[in-house]
């Protein structure tokens, strides 16, 4: 009230000599309007409807501080010489407020494993009233995050805001630390008794695979096939299966020494290919499929016997030479995002495994049948352990190029993506 005074005594001045009082006798300025204590009348301004209708009775420019109160938007406003004011007095409520998260949201790249760098949750607050808004205050604990870990909010700014009439500000909340797995990232924002959701996807990002042998994925036999795999129209940020890449590490003689802490921190797949010094480490593979990891394993001859037995096979187990076809079924995984691979004959050579279904674990998923045999079948509590009857069927003469364009092809990588979409 005694900047209103104030400003009072600014349009007075110039139409008063000397000092005038109203209810008192020694005024303490141009004007003082003042009882002390006694007061019963308020001063009522000049009242108008639009302040385009205020004139200046001396013609001309309105005065610089000339005040009155507009009944429209009820509160009093003055002029500064150039513009009206906003409403002077207590700011607008909450409830001309409105909270948008859609427009921005989450800003950044959100890769499992890739250390945040700017990245942001960003959030624009709308004044929709006639009068200026309290001064607001944001804290980092207005936006919660859930599923995925790793991820908190570390800053925000601004930390206040004072929103004019009819006008927004964008609230930004910095976010650090490094995403643990894939998955929806949700922010849930809320305060000054609004609230808003946005989501952001956080992507794979490069698939580690780690693999034993040279008879399996990422190993020297698979050349086409791996290329297939690092072609980035196939597996790319704009690929038919959108990931960042792949990266190959070869276990072949460090397996033992690892450990299974340093297996499921380390490798996102595990390919097991053919070798007897492996059947030390069965245990170990077998615990990181329990856990979920995703493991591809192939087939050849009694290397296997030993892996076959600790992961729920019942033996005996036989194997048999020369050239052996499969034929897949109409099962959803081999009708996927690479094609239509179902009800197709694939093609392979050389010594493979001759198992019944009544000789898999229980619950398992069969993908294709040869000789009205289990040949290409998914296994485990978690269904990440995929088993091929042969080692062969990725370099066979049905897989060339880069282009994935052939049914063994379009099989494989229906394959392929079955397990990405397994990783956690």
């Amino acid at each position: 009230m005694q900047k209103l005074y104030i400003l009072v005594l600014l349009t007075f001045s110039s139409l008063v000599v000397g000092q005038t009082g109203m209810g008192t006798p020694t005024p303490r300025g141009a004007l003082d309007i003042n009882r002390p204590l006694t007061n019963t009348f308020g001063l009522v301004l000049p009242t108008n409807d639009d302040t385009a209708k205020m004139l200046n009775p001396q013609g001309g420019t309105i005065a610089e501080g000339t005040m009155m109160y507009d009944s429209t938007d009820k509160c009093i406003k003055f002029f500064d010489g150039t513009a009206w004011s906003d409403c002077l007095g207590v700011g607008s409520s909450n409830s001309d407020l409105t909270a948008d998260c859609t427009k921005d949201g989450f800003v950044g790249t959100f890769e499992r494993g890739t250390t945040l760098s700017g990245a942001t949750f960003k959030i624009t607050i709308t004044n929709n009233g006639k009068r200026a808004s309290k001064l607001l205050s944001f804290q980092t604990t207005d936006l919660v995050l859930s599923g995925v870990s790793g991820i908190s909010v570390s800053g925000v700014s601004a930390a206040s805001a004072i929103i004019p009439a009819g006008q927004s500000v964008t609230i930004r909340y910095d976010l650090s630390g490094t995403p643990t797995g894939r998955g929806t990232l949700t922010g849930d924002w809320s305060n000054l008794g609004l609230g808003c959701t946005n989501t952001v996807t956080v992507s794979l990002g490069s698939i580690r695979i780690a693999y034993y042998g040279d008879y399996t994925i990422g190993g020297s036999y698979y050349p086409t096939f791996n290329s297939q795999l690092q072609s980035g129209k196939n597996y790319g940020t704009h690929g038919i299966y959108k990931i960042k890449g792949f990266v190959f590490t070869n276990i072949t003689n460090t397996l033992a020494n690892l450990t299974l802490d340093y297996l499921q921190d380390n490798y996102d797949i595990l390919c097991i290919g053919r070798g007897s010094a492996r059947t030390t480490d069965n245990a170990k593979l077998k615990a990181f499929a329990d856990a979920g990891g995703v493991m591809f394993v192939f087939l050849e001859n009694s290397d296997s016997n030993n892996l076959l037995t600790t992961f729920g096979f019942t033996a005996p187990f036989n194997y048999s030479y020369g050239n052996k076809s499969a034929t897949t079924n109409s099962n959803s995984i081999n009708w996927g995002l690479f094609g239509n691979s179902t009800n197709i004959t694939l093609n392979t050579f050389s010594e493979s495994a001759l198992l019944t279904a009544a000789q898999l674990p229980a619950n398992s998923t069969i993908l294709a049948v040869c000789n009205n045999n289990p040949g290409i079948f998914i296994t485990g509590s978690h269904n990440t352990t995929i088993f091929f009857w042969d080692e062969d069927l990725h370099y066979h003469s049905s897989v060339s190029g880069t282009d994935i364009n052939t049914p063994q092809e379009i099989f494989l990588h229906n394959l392929m993506a079955y397990a990405l979409d397994k990783i956690r």
